[in-house]
């Protein structure tokens, strides 16, 4: 069992685990039935993009865009659940609840000639998945590299891989590369979703501090008790943010 890690205690947010580069389909039952369903998420991801073609936002973390744009639409950030995406898109939504242990999911769009540099994830905590909706090309014009290994997207095809590993990405060909892009905890961390999601939204507003305040690095022991502080008042509010969401949801629908 891997020991859980969170990339803001590794030197240079290097991670140094044994666990592979990509995972096996077979391991995960729900694969082939969301597999089944693909093109009813790009069939409803086809409709938004025809009557809003302005509603996805550059990805947040700009500087590992070596060159072109990288967009994304969030349903779910870390636990943090979007409501009036999921109201948006009714069939992903109801699909995306069948996936076990789920903590994050969005749509990914690589626009023609970008390139994603190649960067560690935030935890070892949970397994990244890719589904191909709308892929332009195979390799070695367009695909992900996961450490030594790289693979191409298929249409309505599952990658399942190690985010925490050195990772990039890349779209050459002169066409948009529309991908389905979620996480779920690994089986060992099922029972620590609070702890990992609160664990990872703080350090990612550390980082954002960070970046504002031009600070370039502090002591590991002081960077300990920030990001524990922060990951506090992560757990106690998740929960009542999502509670408050729904809510508010309900009542739009009322």
């Amino acid at each position: 069992m891997a020991k859980l890690s969170f990339s803001i205690y590794n030197k240079d947010h290097q991670y140094i685990g044994n666990e592979p580069y990509f995972y096996s389909n077979d391991e995960f039952n729900w694969v082939k039935s969301l597999e089944e369903n693909w093109q009813t998420i790009l069939e409803e991801f086809d409709q938004f993009i025809a009557a809003r073609s302005a509603g996805l936002s550059p990805y947040f973390h700009k500087a590992l865009v070596e060159k072109g744009d990288w967009k994304t639409l969030n349903f779910l950030f870390w636990s943090i659940k979007v409501p009036g995406n999921l109201r948006s898109f009714p069939k992903t939504a109801k699909l995306i609840e069948k996936i076990p242990n789920l903590v994050s999911a969005s749509f990914s769009v690589l626009e023609p000639h970008t390139s994603i540099s190649p960067h560690y994830g935030d935890t070892n905590a949970i397994i990244r998945c890719h589904m191909g909706l709308n892929v332009p090309g195979k390799l070695p014009e367009c695909g992900l590299k996961v450490g030594t290994e790289t693979r191409n997207w298929e249409n309505g095809k599952v990658l399942l891989f190690c985010d925490a590993h050195e990772h990039s990405a890349f779209n050459h060909t002169d066409r948009k590369r529309f991908i389905f892009l979620f996480d779920i905890l690994k089986p060992e961390f099922t029972n620590k979703k609070l702890y990992v999601c609160s664990g990872v939204l703080a350090q990612l507003s550390l980082f954002y501090l960070s970046e504002k305040l031009k600070i370039k690095r502090l002591p590991l022991w002081l960077l300990f008790i920030f990001h524990k502080l922060a990951q506090v008042a992560f757990i106690t509010a998740l929960p009542v943010k999502n509670k408050l969401a729904e809510l508010r949801s309900t009542t739009k629908l009322m």
